[in-house]
């Protein structure tokens, strides 16, 4: 709330001030005023205006300018509380944070912070509570500063979270169901957190799928036994087919289509490498790849660490993840995803002590007219639709034609074609290295043959670099880094007796209207999102859909009743 005492006294005081006609006093800086100096109070009412109707707790407020805090007085009063207030003009500000005293829920970003301050706010927003995301500019103020860097960061941050929000929705009852399942995985599996910093600098080159790794398979071939090559799990059949047998493979997808990067391939081939699945992953992943190799293999979880806009860390994941790691008093290994397995191997190579982190097959972009290097699992899949007047190549071209695209600068300066989500990953990866760089002294290398150029990356030609590269005591010894502890049996018990626990409940709740709040009186967060979908639905437009209630909960109980007994 504005503190009026205080206010009245500074305008006595400066000239700066001015009593506007409708009793209320307004700001002039330079030739402008701040506020209207007719009336800031209609001013601030037709402002506000388009937010009427709104449920205040379901909103999130985003003020650019706040001038005198006029506007932001009337949503705080009509009970607006959840936002963020910024103000780029360092004399308005210092004004500002001097006659208003905003609530904790009002988060505040001032002229000596930059647009990377809303990150650490966005990633606290809550979009399964928040129906509305509103802008409000005070244009007085707004046109006294700079604010392009935060509408940019603004519109980035929004559709990502809000795309993030959509993939949770569509893949929350794929990822329950797995991660139970998975429960059986765990006696042979070790959590790859038991891989980090056990060993520090040595050389990790993450193998991806672009479509230029057919450029790169020649040389990879030739170092693989000289440096710790790490595969996403696209790129495992292009890479079986050259020869080259990566020591670790990274699968992320909860999707079935994912077991065919590894159907099809010699079972003395798959024998030679170890695994890591994400919790999520399809169940049948690791028991395909164990009926050839003996591992170890490992699992981790996607998280996301990041500061809170008090200065404090936090870390974001999955709540049945933390129910599991609670009730075994294990952590799985939190690796930080950028929306991509790639990322995701980029960030696991870090935490297992990479140094430095070479990059290849990462184009992130349509090098050569299409989305993946030739055969992997993604052209398999398309090839029955290919025929001699319509060739696959023809196929990815036309998908590619439908996306966003968006120009980049390419690797060799020219201007190559990526749309909004690799433009999102290309953002991940330079800010990651950016922070590697300068907090752990990572080297991070570009060494993919065509595609975007990445900021904070070294591109080298992947010949040279390998000539180049110093030898790696670690790497003489690959296997010390494999390291076999694979969950207990009886912290898996109680797992199972939780589980059991929560299929008993769930039998006996009738799907009536009430069936939200019982589910929340459970206890589980990790139920509550399972049923996020069907309870936004009802929340918001009344529609109980019963049907979509049974049916999920049936699945579930299934999933239960279908772990192993120990």
């Amino acid at each position: 709330m504005i503190r009026y005492p205080l206010l009245r006294n500074m305008a006595q005081q400066s000239s700066d001030f001015v009593q506007a006609k409708d009793g209320l006093v307004t700001l002039r800086v330079g030739e402008r005023f701040v506020h209207s100096p007719y009336s800031p109070g209609k001013e601030a009412l037709r402002l506000v205006e388009g937010l009427k109707g709104l449920d205040p707790s379901k909103t999130f407020v985003i003020f650019l300018g706040a001038g005198l805090g006029y506007h932001i007085e009337l949503l705080e009063k009509e009970g607006f509380e959840r936002g963020v207030v910024i103000e780029t003009h360092p004399e308005i500000a210092k004004i500002f944070q001097t006659v208003y005293e905003l609530p904790s829920s009002l988060y505040w970003i001032g002229p000596e912070q930059t647009e990377e301050a809303l990150d650490s706010i966005f990633a606290l927003l809550d979009f399964g509570s928040i129906r509305w995301v509103k802008t409000l500019v005070l244009r007085g103020s707004y046109e006294l500063g700079n604010y392009d860097a935060f509408e940019k960061r603004i519109q980035r941050l929004a559709q990502v979270k809000l795309g993030d929000f959509s993939t949770r929705l569509k893949f929350e009852e794929i990822w329950l169901v797995h991660m139970i399942r998975n429960i059986d995985n765990l006696p042979f599996s070790t959590p790859l957190s038991e891989l980090f910093f056990r060993q520090n600098n040595f050389p990790v080159v993450i193998v991806s799928a672009g479509p230029s790794l057919r450029e790169s398979l020649p040389a990879l071939r030739r170092v693989a036994s000289s440096v710790f090559m790490v595969a996403v799990d696209t790129a495992l059949l292009p890479l079986y087919e050259a020869g080259i047998v990566p020591d670790l493979v990274y699968s992320l997808d909860a999707q079935v289509h994912t077991l065919e990067d590894f159907v099809g391939i010699e079972k003395d081939f798959l024998s030679r490498i170890h695994l890591v699945y994400d919790i999520v992953a399809h169940p049948q992943t690791l028991a395909f790849v164990r009926e050839a190799s003996p591992g170890p293999h490992y699992v981790a979880t996607t998280a996301h660490g990041d500061i809170d806009p008090q200065g404090n860390p936090f870390l974001l994941k999955h709540e049945f993840v933390r129910w599991l790691e609670l009730t075994t008093n294990t952590s799985l290994g939190d690796v930080e995803t950028g929306g991509s397995v790639s990322t995701s191997v980029f960030h696991a190579s870090f935490l297992m002590g990479g140094n430095p982190l070479i990059l290849v097959g990462q184009d992130l972009a349509f090098s050569y007219q299409t989305t993946h290097v030739a055969s992997t699992s993604h052209y398999y899949r398309y090839s029955p639709l290919s025929h001699r007047l319509h060739p696959i190549n023809t196929i990815f071209f036309e998908a590619i034609l439908s996306r966003r695209l968006q120009k980049h600068r390419g690797i060799r300066q020219e201007e190559i074609d990526s749309d909004f989500v690799l433009s999102n990953f290309k953002g991940w990866f330079e800010v990651s290295a950016k922070r590697l760089a300068e907090f752990r002294g990572i080297r991070c290398i570009n060494a993919t043959h065509e595609g975007v150029w990445l900021d904070g990356f070294v591109h080298e030609d992947i010949e040279h670099l390998f000539h180049t590269l110093a030898p790696s005591p670690v790497i003489k010894e690959k296997e010390k880094i494999f390291l076999s502890k694979p969950f207990s049996l009886s912290s898996l018990r109680k797992v199972k007796e939780g589980l059991i626990h929560i299929k008993e409940r769930l039998r006996t709740f009738p799907c009536d209207e009430r069936w939200y709040e019982r589910i929340g009186e459970m206890g589980y967060v990790f139920l509550e999102r399972y049923f996020m979908r069907e309870k936004m639905l009802f929340e918001r437009y009344g529609n109980h859909d019963r049907v979509s209630l049974e049916r999920k909960t049936y699945r579930l109980i299934k999933a239960i009743e279908g772990l192993r007994d120990e």
